[in-house]
């Protein structure tokens, strides 16, 4: 794994050294399993580029780090598309999602705001950003929850008209009627703030499989639920870009306000997480060694790995002494 995440990182730095200033980045975001690597995947299937992103069939993450790819061809159905882009490259970010397997959300964060904060100090700007779900999910789960607070304290709500809700795997229901109840109770309680400030949804026209239920992809507008192609769903996103302020908020925090990760919306909302789980991984394992008689070994190991584990992240989302040192100097003006 070690090697693995080595290579990724050697890829990010060719990327943001190499890249263009002109370079669009579109961020997929979104929970572990929601179907961000196929949304990628399907578009780089419309293409001769010979790029893949690696899917998951387990229920652990395949996507433990930023992983970018450079998109440098449009397919010709595209028409509008290419005439926006205009030979610009779009920059599609694979991201783990803040519920991941093993990685952790304080790593997670700092993963990906090194990767948003030195792309934004290169020239590269936002064209958009996917937050992709999966529409088979019966509930909305704390870790749903949390994942969607953290994406919204990421983006800020200036950046919202930059995000699109994007739904997945519609295939995996037995009716359109059955997506069409849970779209609508997104739309009017979870994502409803998003949407005020300008978020939009999609539907990613569903691919063919043993569970596909559903008359033609072609829905009319009378359905209320339409369909769309992947490249459709990135032209939407393109076709005011130049319009837009194409920066989000953590960008602004970490860049122009000089923050400390910690010190920004999205750094506090893990931070603040952490620690309290900490405090009730601490709590249970009191209660553990006060009844060690019954309470076996191999739990109290668990409490104290995970409590170092949490400990690490914590520490981690703190500022360097250089960092710190450096804020004092640049404040003092020497």
């Amino acid at each position: 794994m070690a090697g693995k995440i080595t290579n990724i990182e050697k890829l990010q730095d060719v990327i943001l050294k190499d890249g263009r200033t002109d370079d669009i980045v579109i961020p997929v975001m979104g929970l572990t399993k929601a179907g961000k690597s196929t949304f990628i995947n399907r578009l780089l299937s419309d293409t001769t580029l010979n790029t893949r992103v690696e899917v998951g069939v387990r229920l652990v993450s395949c996507t433990a780090s930023v992983y970018p790819v450079v998109v440098s061809e449009v397919p010709l159905k595209c028409r509008q598309l290419r005439e926006i882009l205009q030979g610009r490259r779009i920059i599609l970010v694979d991201t783990p999602g803040f519920d991941d397997t093993y990685t952790g959300n304080g790593r997670i964060l700092i993963r990906l705001s090194q990767w948003l904060e030195k792309s934004y100090r290169r020239g590269k700007l936002i064209g958009g950003i996917i937050y992709i779900h999966n529409i088979s999910n019966d509930s909305f789960p704390h870790s749903a929850l949390k994942n969607l607070d953290i994406f919204t304290k990421l983006c800020g709500e200036k950046a919202m008209n930059l995000v699109r809700l994007v739904t997945t795997k519609w295939e995996r229901l037995d009716t359109v009627r059955q997506g069409e109840d849970r779209l609508s109770e997104l739309q009017e309680s979870f994502w409803k703030p998003l949407i005020e400030d300008g978020a939009l949804t999609h539907q990613v026209r569903p691919e063919n499989g043993p569970h596909f239920h559903y008359p033609p992809p072609t829905l009319s507008s009378t359905d209320s639920i339409t369909f769309e192609d992947p490249w459709g769903i990135i032209t939407n996103i393109l076709t005011f870009t130049d319009e837009r302020d194409r920066k989000i908020q953590i960008q602004d925090e970490l860049v122009s306000q000089r923050r400390f990760l910690i010190e920004t919306e999205a750094g506090q909302s893990v931070g603040s997480s952490l620690n309290n789980t900490l405090k009730e991984l601490k709590k249970e394992k009191r209660r553990g060694q006060e009844s060690a008689a019954i309470c076996p070994a191999e739990d109290l190991y668990k409490h104290r790995d995970n409590i170092k584990r949490l400990t690490e992240q914590i520490d981690l989302l703190q500022p360097t002494l250089s960092q710190r040192t450096m804020r004092l100097v640049k404040k003092l003006g020497f």
